[in-house]
């Protein structure tokens, strides 16, 4: 491995290192153990070393790897975000009104979507006799509710929690957009009964019933989407024959009428990766892509070639930066992407 001082690198230098980078896609006995070392050396560089390496897997589309000027490219913008972001910020300007290539956007651009999603905000009010939690397009929020259990909102969501929960009473909460629940166990009632242990997510069409787990809810457009890490969950709707009980493993996702549309097992990291910031695309159809950089950032997606919808995409990719994903979805397909003040447009 390179005798080269990583000690002072930061993450755009990780980025632009080709000795990292083909260790990082091609891993090897020598690499693993300079890398060791290095952590154990540099422990308060790892966590810059650990997203450098996220970022390069991510970059690396698994099943049909960019070529080497593509993979140079997006390392190239993601170098140019990064030294940016250590300029002073300049007075913006209104935008203009003509459509732009979404590349050419100024670097600046890239700042304030950075900085606002690192600004994510809330508000807490009093709203059907209870306490608010809400997100903005870009934004997550981690709520810690009274019993300890924690609650990491996706953007463009929405938590409401009743003004108290009354000792032995129910937990419930209710859920607009995405979260992810880590739920602690409850002992119960002094009686020994149950009631106070159950945690109930209310969505709209479901209830999603719980005594301690970790799992990911989302409930947008009349469908609400389950999936489950560890531990146990009742799914209950007023249409369903009976209760849907889920294991580890498994998704869930029910629609406006009650019927169970999906129930599959699945790789629970996948729905839940946006925890980490990260995108975790497994053979995702472009049209869930486009879904989802609405539901994130509020700007609707336009599949304009025929066929698009259903090409799939598998990579990780980090989602505070909605330009590093379109580049990477750019080179992937060869596609050009246009985006304007209204929408975002596949070619």
């Amino acid at each position: 491995m390179s005798p080269k001082d990583y000690s002072e690198f930061e993450l755009a230098d990780f980025l632009l290192d080709d000795a990292f980078v083909q260790w990082v896609k091609t891993p090897t006995p020598d690499g693993d153990v300079f890398w060791k070392n290095w952590r154990r050396q540099h422990p308060d560089r790892e966590w810059v070393l650990e997203e450098a390496r996220g970022l390069v897997q991510g970059l690396y589309v698994r099943r049909d790897p960019l070529p080497a000027g593509s993979f140079r490219r997006i390392q190239g913008h993601l170098d140019g975000v990064y030294a940016a972001l250590e300029e002073p910020a300049a007075p913006s300007e209104a935008p203009g009104r003509r459509p732009s290539r979404w590349l050419g956007w100024a670097a600046a651009a890239v700042v304030a979507l950075l900085l606002l999603a690192a600004g994510a905000w809330y508000r807490a009010g009093r709203a059907g006799g209870g306490t608010e939690y809400a997100t903005g397009y870009g934004q997550t929020r981690t709520v810690t509710l009274p019993d300890g259990s924690r609650v990491l909102l996706n953007a463009n969501s929405r938590l409401r929690t009743p003004a108290r929960w009354p000792e032995g009473a129910r937990r419930e909460v209710w859920l607009e957009g995405e979260a992810f629940f880590t739920v602690t166990k409850q002992s119960g009632r002094p009686d020994g009964g149950t009631e106070g242990a159950r945690f109930v997510v209310h969505t709209g069409q479901v209830d999603v019933e719980v005594l301690g787990t970790r799992f990911n809810v989302t409930n947008r457009r009349g469908q609400t989407t389950v999936t489950l890490n560890e531990g146990k969950v009742k799914l209950e709707e007023g249409n369903l024959d009976r209760a849907v009980i889920m294991q580890p493993g498994e998704l869930v996702r029910l629609g406006g009428n009650g019927a169970a549309l999906v129930r599959k097992k699945v790789n629970p990291v996948q729905y839940s990766a946006w925890t980490q910031n990260n995108y975790l695309f497994d053979d995702t159809p472009l049209a869930e892509i486009a879904q989802r950089i609405e539901d994130t950032y509020g700007v609707p997606v336009v599949l304009e070639r025929p066929g698009l919808a259903e090409r799939t995409f598998s990579a990780t990719i980090p989602t505070k930066n909605l330009d590093v994903l379109l580049l990477a979805l750019s080179e992937a397909f060869g596609m050009e992407i246009e985006k304007n003040e209204k929408e975002i447009v596949f070619k």
